[in-house]
């Protein structure tokens, strides 16, 4: 074998090593941002769950605390608004979830607000003796 031919024969053998490592680098590349996906949709599942307590929550306050007493003027206990409120900045939970699904929290969360807000108003008005 000739200088020449064991130059280009160690071409090849370079050029294949380099393609081989190219390839496996991606590979491991889409494997790595697939199972970084997975564990941000098992994040997000986790404050999916973390709303549905909080709204079981503030379903048992409605029906124990506020709807028995809201027409006299008393509100014995606020809804929880701290998880919702902080998931709906929080960019995992915006990644995955739908607008349509953004937007009912957002109503949600408004509409908690808005009562909590009656809740400590009715309060100060009743404790000024103004109610």
């Amino acid at each position: 074998m000739t200088f020449r031919e064991h130059i280009q024969s160690e071409k090849y053998k370079t050029l294949l090593s380099v393609i081989t490592t190219a390839t496996g680098f991606l590979f491991a590349l889409v494997i790595n941002s697939a199972i970084e996906r997975y564990h941000e949709y098992q994040v997000y599942l986790s404050m999916r769950e973390a709303i549905r307590i909080e709204a079981e929550s503030n379903r048992e306050t409605l029906e124990s605390a506020f709807l028995k007493y809201y027409k006299t003027g008393v509100v014995l206990q606020q809804f929880e608004t701290s998880v919702v409120s902080q998931l709906m900045y929080s960019p995992t939970f915006l990644k995955f979830s739908k607008t349509d699904e953004v937007k009912i929290l957002s109503k949600y969360y408004r509409s908690l607000a808005l009562a909590n807000r009656y809740r400590e108003k009715s309060e100060a008005m009743i404790l000024e003796g103004k109610a």
